[in-house]
């Protein structure tokens, strides 16, 4: 009988660690929004449940996703329809609608969290909008093309990358006033800051290196070669080292902000695309758009310790029209025509994003080719859970409604 009650105590008691464990790992209320892009929809998965639990109708072409500092609301940009969706979260649904400039992509929240910052990729410019109150207040010119952002620690100031223009523009924030143009490498992009070094780092991928930015001059003291492409970098949680993704070549180059220098380069999976830090600073894990899989790296020895299978990066391309038959027609296969070439489709740019739980525990990916969600356990390191989302699923955010956030960009 004695036996039987030990036996009862130890079942209970494992019942209950894994019962904390599943809960520490999968809070019950954690959420996951999903930009889907192909169906124009957000999507929002409930973590516990691991399910889909709504479907919300928003803008053309939906590209960020971000929460204000409550997660009370969500803000998504709308690249095609130039405008940012509002969403709230305790009603799933969108209660505003804000005309931006043309084509806003990625988007970010200042530190103090009280505005929303939206960079419009072809009207070279920049819409802020009060986070909570979910009004535009301001209109600031940067420079041309494509671009991120980086709020230096005290949120005093914000730089943006314009990648056809090859420079960085920096803003004072609560003066909301352009002070500065800065030359940089060619076709800017990644940008981040180092709380170590007090410096601006920005990747570019079209001279395959890293400018370094004074941030008491606002000139560039240093340029770091990396790899090739170099598109993406962010730095540890203490400012230590910056990682750049190297889509070119397939790794990440590892800067150390003390010495402004590489002191390591890392293989990775194909096409290297977003990394993102847990919060202890121990690992990181780089989302691969080239191959089906995420790469995770010990960030104290900058080595790759796994690969972890996950869903498709590449999304799918709209069917071919068939061909309009005439006398033109045969001339046209031959020597092409004006029309045509104006015509040309760009090129697909893969884009790959990642999310996380605000204790590390759970990394979320998306698969634009698969239109899933997958969701990573960190402490077993695999995947736990694919989740069906919508077609094109391409940025995302984890957050808890009503707790306050730390901030990821999109």
């Amino acid at each position: 009988m004695q036996k039987l009650g030990l036996s009862l105590s130890a079942l209970f008691l494992a019942l209950t660690i894994t019962a904390n464990l599943q809960a520490q790992s999968a809070p019950e209320n954690l959420l996951v929004y999903t930009a889907n892009t192909g169906a124009n929809t957000v999507s929002v998965i409930e973590v516990a449940s691991r399910k889909p639990v709504a479907s919300i109708s928003v803008g053309k072409d939906p590209g960020g996703v971000l929460p204000n500092r409550t997660g009370r609301l969500v803000y998504v940009t709308n690249k095609e329809s130039n405008d940012v969706s509002v969403i709230d979260t305790s009603r799933r649904k969108v209660v505003a609608t804000i005309p931006v400039g043309v084509r806003p992509n990625h988007l970010y929240i200042s530190p103090d969290g009280k505005t929303i910052w939206v960079k419009n990729d072809r009207s070279a410019s920049v819409s802020v909008i009060d986070a909570d109150h979910y009004k535009l207040i301001a209109t600031l010119p940067t420079g041309n093309g494509h671009g991120k952002m980086a709020f230096t620690q005290d949120g005093r100031y914000v730089y943006v990358t314009n990648n056809r223009a090859d420079t960085v523009t920096v803003i004072d924030v609560p003066r909301l006033k352009p002070l500065a143009t800065v030359p940089v490498g060619k076709s800017a992009h990644g940008i981040s800051y180092s709380s170590t070094s007090k410096r601006v780092y920005v990747a570019n991928p079209g001279s395959n290196d890293v400018s370094v930015i004074d941030r008491k001059s606002n000139q560039v003291v240093k340029t770091i070669p990396v790899g090739s492409r170099s598109g993406y970098i962010t730095f540890s949680p203490n400012g230590r080292f910056g990682y750049v993704g190297n889509k070119g070549d397939h790794t990440v180059s590892v800067i150390d902000a003390n010495k402004d220098v590489v002191i390591a380069t890392i293989q990775v999976g194909k096409g290297p695309d977003h990394l993102m830090f847990t919060p202890d600073g121990k690992f990181a894990y780089v989302a691969n758009t080239a191959s089906p899989d995420v790469t995770v790296i010990d960030a104290i020895t900058h080595r790759p310790i796994q690969t972890i299978k996950v869903g498709s990066a590449e999304p799918k391309r709209p069917k071919k029209a068939p061909e309009e038959s005439g006398p033109l027609t045969m001339l046209q296969r031959l020597f092409g025509s004006s029309e045509q070439k104006e015509r040309s489709p760009e090129p697909v740019r893969v884009h790959r994003s990642l999310a996380m739980s605000l204790d590390g525990h759970l990394v979320f990916i998306p698969n634009p080719g698969d239109g899933t969600v997958s969701i990573i356990d960190h402490l077993k390191r695999e995947v736990v859970a694919t989740i069906a989302t919508g077609d094109g699923v391409n940025n995302l955010a984890a957050f808890i409604p009503g707790r306050e956030q730390i901030q990821h960009a999109h």
